[in-house]
């Protein structure tokens, strides 16, 4: 039986990698997320700051993944999505994250 090819691991790799660019300038400013007195005790930015410093590591296990279950279980389709999704994970926690600061908080980091 001939090996698959990896249609899924390309593409989810040059999707994720691409979406690094963005996700760099958006790690530089985790520094100044918590400037503001009182906002180290906002639930939701804290969710926000998990979900942008969680990007990184998603795809780094996204494309080590897809790539791998490509080589050792090249039949497996749900485990090769399953990894070739699992960035999406990050994003869609920080727009919840995102939405329920705008919300709930007015985009006000000072919230509780």
């Amino acid at each position: 039986m001939k090996r698959p090819d990896p249609i899924i691991a390309i593409v989810s790799s040059l999707i994720w990698l691409i979406g690094m660019v963005p996700a760099i300038s958006m790690l530089m400013m985790v520094a100044v997320v918590f400037d503001a007195p009182g906002s180290e005790d906002n639930g939701y930015l804290v969710a926000l700051l998990t979900a942008v410093t969680s990007y990184p590591f998603l795809v780094m296990i996204s494309v080590a993944g897809s790539w791998a279950s490509w080589f050792f279980k090249p039949q497996t389709k749900p485990l090769k999505w399953g990894f070739a999704l699992l960035p999406i994970v990050s994003i869609v926690a920080g727009v919840v994250a995102l939405t329920l600061l705008m919300v709930v908080c007015e985009g006000d980091f000072v919230c509780k």
